[in-house]
């Protein structure tokens, strides 16, 4: 199964983008939670706060479909 994972902060970075300069294709098993895909891949979990599919918030523990495009977005902290 096939789906993509996108951001434009700094998880960027340890993201490696592969598709432009925001994505990146992930080859994974189906039935997968978003966390336990986070982890194959090794991204710090701590980082993320939640993720967004289709203009709607997903826990991490949302089960993604075949070609679905996931935005990761990071914690936030203010002062």
């Amino acid at each position: 199964m096939v789906i993509y994972f996108k951001t434009g902060t700094h998880l960027r970075e340890n993201l490696k983008p592969d598709i432009d300069f925001y994505t990146r294709k992930v080859d994974t098993k189906e039935g997968l939670t978003i966390l336990e895909i986070i982890k194959a891949i090794d991204l710090d979990v701590s980082e993320i706060a939640f993720a967004c599919s289709d203009n709607t918030v997903k826990k991490l523990d949302y089960r993604p479909a075949e070609g679905e495009i996931i935005t990761l977005l990071p914690q936030i902290s203010g002062g």
